[in-house]
Parts: C-alpha cells; structure tokens; sequence
C-alpha cells in the first residue's frame, strides 16, 4: 500500500514539473523567441571548442611526427602551421561567441525576472480582499515566487539545462563517432564493461 502511495505521489510531482517547463518555454518562445538563437549560438560554440580541444591538435601533432620523421619536413611544417592557425582563430571564434552569448542571456535572464515579477504583481492584484491575508494564499504566491526565480533560474535557468543535456548528448554521440573510426573493437569491449 505504501509503495502504490509513493507511486502515485511521484506520478503527481511529475505533472506539475512538465507543465511548469512547458509553460516557461511556451513563455520564451512568445516573449523572447531570439533566446532559443542564443542557445543555438552556445551549443555551436561548444563544438567549435570540442573540435579545436579534440581534433586539431591530433592533426597538429601527426605533422610534427611526420616533419620529425623526415618525411617532406617543409610540407609536413606547412601544414601544421596552418593547423596551428585554425587552432588559435577557431580559440578566438569560440572565445567571442562565448562572450556574446553570455552577455545576450543575462539580459534575456533580467528581462523574464522583471517579467514574470510583474505577471506575478498583477495576480496578485486580481485576487479578492479576503484572500490578501490568507496564510494559505500568501503561501502560494510566495511559492509562486520562489518557483519562477529561485528553484528554476526562470526561463534561462530551464534553457541552460535543456542546452546542456543536448550538448552531452551531442558530446558522446561525438566521442562513439571517433572511438568507432579510430578503433572500433574498443566499442564492444566498453559496452561489456558497462555491462558489467
């Protein structure tokens, strides 16, 4: 009996969050839509990063190995000067898309704070006189405010950890991609060991 009691009470915590998070990218969408092209900014930053962090320096390193091992230096060199390069303009890119993507979300977080405090305000407005002493109402309104600023960082704080589930997902599909090419019998030996 007690676990049917958990179970149901799992299932209605469930629903208010779902509806909370609809409700805050609905929210978003409406008010703000150029949020989500913030975000979008971020994630390709976050793979200009892992890329210049993951592959370039592979490639860099196989070139000084070749220069080193006498095989055409000069061209060997050429190249890994050039991936050099990439390296330090793909660092800049990424360090200034960072910056911009930063700066563009705490205006959109200041925006929704003073948003949903005045949607608040006017709620709280619409309410019977009766009510404006309520412990039970004034409860909710300061749950109401708790739940919009200080549990869910409000629309950006949602955002940031929907972007950053899809830039793990991104980073391991990522990581499957390179261990598949550059050794795929380390798959199967992974998957048992996680297995295990």
């Amino acid at each position: 009996k007690n676990q049917n009691d958990k179970n149901q009470n799992a299932k209605k915590e469930k629903l208010p969050v779902k509806r909370v998070i609809l409700f805050m990218l609905k929210t978003a969408a409406r008010e703000k839509p150029a949020l989500f092209a913030v975000y979008f900014l971020r994630l390709l930053r976050e793979l200009i990063n892992r890329s210049q962090m993951v592959i370039l320096p592979k490639l860099l390193i196989d070139e000084l190995v070749a220069a080193y091992n006498g095989a055409g230096a000069t061209e060997h060199l050429k190249i890994a000067a050039i991936y050099a390069l990439i390296t330090l303009i793909a660092q800049f890119v990424s360090n200034i898309m960072n910056s911009i993507a930063v700066r563009v979300t705490d205006v959109y977080s200041e925006y929704f704070n003073q948003y949903f405090q005045i949607q608040t305000n006017d709620f709280s407005m619409t309410i019977d006189f009766e009510q404006t002493e309520d412990p039970a109402a004034l409860d909710q309104l300061k749950k109401a405010k708790d739940g919009m600023t200080w549990y869910s960082g409000n629309v950006t704080g949602i955002l940031d950890n929907f972007f950053l589930i899809i830039n793990n997902i991104i980073v391991l599909c990522g990581v499957i991609a390179v261990i598949a090419i550059s050794s795929p019998l380390l798959i199967p030996i992974q998957l048992g060991l996680i297995a295990v």
